[in-house]
């Protein structure tokens, strides 16, 4: 039987396979063909036969349809990486790339039935714009003011419930919160700026949520600034935008009055011995991570840029805690984390004006309509939290 080829345009292969960040060496062994004859699909001469198509769809995670265009589609630009890991120029990994097109398509779709009915994205703080100029501390205390959360409360949560409070916070501004998932070592975390809403996304394969509340603070510091970027490997940058977005992030989460109120109560002003069991403790109250409160300290000149170091040094030197293996995580919460709950809401807000269908929600939520019903109980319970 003669095997099925396709006739597909040559300028969307090579679209596909660079847009899914792969070079020919690379998806020619994930397509398990000759590299040469990747190139010459893409040179125009001659087309895949229908296995390799089915491959394709696979490995460069577009839709079959993508492939059947005559000419690459429009695609908004990335965002601006300011990625600083080794020091130079970070490639984006075919993960982070996907997560920016998952990313992008929820927030367009959101962004438009919010359009359409304004009113499904609830009440909201207007975010007002942040440049260089302005001082990070002064913007964090703004948003802090914003968000209604007094230094008290933030005392009294506990560690798992902090990331889900701020991130409910953030939301309740007008933001988008998504948690997808990417390498950890390519990237912390992105945002979205522009005519849709803003749109934060957090890795969701990072374990710790006081991380988690720094990587969402950061990128909100870029919304702030209304600048797309791709962030990672916080401490070590010298890019200014980036410190100022590390500063807004640990004035938000660490109130220098708040910081230096714990520290009275330890006995520990003006100290020059920092004890890494004093930096656990404050970052325990806290609700942050050790490097957090390092990097507080430093910007406060509390204490001298080696104790980032120390602090590493000895956390390489505690035991790898291993994470208690739990069940299969429902399908429903599996959406409703990667979304929030406030694109969840505005999508079954759509659903149940009849903005939408059944089969529009369930593919925008990547979930099947028989779990809608618990996602939707779920949400409830989320925000009487």
């Amino acid at each position: 039987m003669a095997r099925t080829t396709l006739d597909l345009s040559h300028k969307v292969l090579k679209w596909a396979r660079e847009s899914a960040g792969f070079d020919i060496h690379e998806a020619a062994e994930r397509l398990k063909v000759p590299p040469d004859l990747l190139k010459s699909w893409e040179e125009g001469h001659g087309s895949p036969e229908l296995p390799v198509f089915h491959k394709m769809v696979t490995v460069y995670r577009r839709p079959p349809t993508v492939f059947l265009f005559s000419s690459p589609p429009l695609e908004k630009e990335l965002p601006q990486d300011f990625r600083t890991l080794g020091g130079g120029p970070q490639r984006l990994s075919p993960d982070v790339r996907f997560a920016i097109r998952q990313a992008e398509f929820l927030r367009q779709e959101i962004s438009a039935l919010v359009k359409d009915t304004p009113a499904l994205l609830g009440s909201k703080s207007h975010l007002e714009a942040a440049s260089l100029h302005d001082n990070p501390e002064d913007q964090a205390k703004k948003i802090r003011r914003q968000m209604n959360v007094a230094s008290g409360d933030q005392l009294q949560w506990q560690i798992g419930e902090a990331f889900r409070n701020w991130r409910t916070k953030v939301q309740d501004l007008g933001v988008l919160v998504f948690s997808l998932k990417m390498p950890l070592e390519d990237c912390r975390g992105f945002s979205l700026d522009g005519n849709e809403l803003p749109a934060i996304i957090v890795n969701s394969t990072d374990e710790s949520d006081q991380a988690k509340s720094f990587t969402l603070f950061h990128e909100l510091g870029h919304i702030l600034l209304h600048q797309s970027g791709i962030c990672t490997d916080f401490a070590r940058t010298t890019k200014k935008y980036e410190r100022w977005c590390n500063q807004f992030a640990g004035s938000v989460l660490i109130p220098e009055t708040l910081l230096k109120s714990l520290l009275s109560e330890r006995g520990l002003v003006g100290t020059q011995q920092w004890r890494f069991s004093d930096i656990t403790e404050l970052a325990r109250r806290l609700k942050v991570s050790r490097q957090a409160v390092a990097l507080r300290l430093i910007d406060l000149q509390i204490a001298g840029p080696s104790l980032y170091d120390f602090v590493l040094e000895e956390l390489k030197k505690e035991p790898i805690k291993k994470k208690p293996k739990g069940g299969p995580v429902p399908p429903h919460i599996r959406s409703l984390s990667k979304i929030g709950t406030k694109g969840a809401t505005v999508i079954f807000g759509a659903l149940s004006r009849g903005a939408i269908d059944t089969a529009k929600a369930s593919t925008i939520l990547n979930l099947n309509p028989k779990w809608f019903n618990k996602l939707s109980d779920s949400i409830r319970t989320a925000s009487r939290r």
